[in-house]
């Protein structure tokens, strides 16, 4: 891959992580360059609209644009990385000064290079009435050239359009993912304390079963204890003596 395509590449996903993530402030941006709205717009309307403003060729917008990824970065670079762990590897082990210098920067370089590839081309209108006046053919061949020229664009903000709904789905898919496994893990916690809850509860059971056990075994022995002394105490069997000589009793 190449440096230009991975610069494309990874815009493509800045900008679209921009839009997801924070709407209201793509919003703003595009309410100050003149976009009105009155109701908010889905993804769909801001990805057509953003690519609108760059095809227009505003420098100022591709700023303001740069700007804000850069403030969006600062605010949530981490999760931005974790977003596609294997492309953005080699940063992980940057300063964060070092990250957000990097993101702005690539930010700003990104746009200009998607600018470059749809936004018109600055002194089209000159070269055409320059040529208009050398005749008649070369006019019609800087129609030619302006009207392939716009085919391009046309083409490429379609497939920018396409690239950036792609990411946006693939990033959905990562965040319902990762909740899908917050929730396991959580669910696997909570599994986990009940059957330690369980044990014990099993245990307590067990010990006031032994408790219970021992009481009754000692309340028994207590019993035959109190028993046995009155037995004792018993006088034994003594036959009676007469008093009269030769009279029994």
């Amino acid at each position: 891959m190449t440096h230009r395509q991975q610069t494309y590449n990874q815009t493509i996903n800045l900008i679209s992580h921009l839009i997801l993530t924070e709407p209201h402030a793509v919003v703003s941006l595009l309410e100050s360059y003149g976009a009105y709205f009155n109701t908010p717009p889905n993804r769909k309307e801001l990805i057509d609209l953003v690519l609108e403003q760059i095809k227009e060729g505003s420098q100022d917008f591709e700023e303001a644009l740069g700007d804000l990824i850069t403030l969006h970065i600062q605010k949530n670079g981490k999760a931005m990385l974790a977003l596609d762990q294997k492309e953005y590897a080699s940063y992980y082990d940057a300063t964060q000064e070092d990250e957000d210098a990097f993101w702005g920067t690539l930010a700003k370089v990104g746009i200009g290079l998607v600018g470059k590839l749809i936004g018109k081309k600055k002194g089209n209108k000159r070269s055409q009435r320059s040529h208009s006046r050398g005749g008649g053919r070369s006019h019609a061949a800087v129609l030619a050239a302006s009207r392939a020229q716009a085919q391009r664009a046309a083409r490429q903000v379609e497939q920018m359009r396409r690239d950036m709904q792609r990411q946006m789905q693939q990033m959905i898919k990562r965040q319902e993912q990762e909740l899908r496994k917050q929730r396991e893990k959580q669910k696997q916690r909570e599994k986990e304390l009940e059957e330690k809850a369980k044990k014990s509860r099993n245990m307590i059971l067990m010990v006031a079963g032994g408790i219970t056990g021992l009481t009754l075994l000692g309340f028994i022995v207590l019993s035959k204890n109190k028993a046995t002394p009155a037995t004792a105490m018993q006088m034994p069997y003594t036959p009676a003596i007469s008093l009269t000589p030769g009279v029994p009793r």
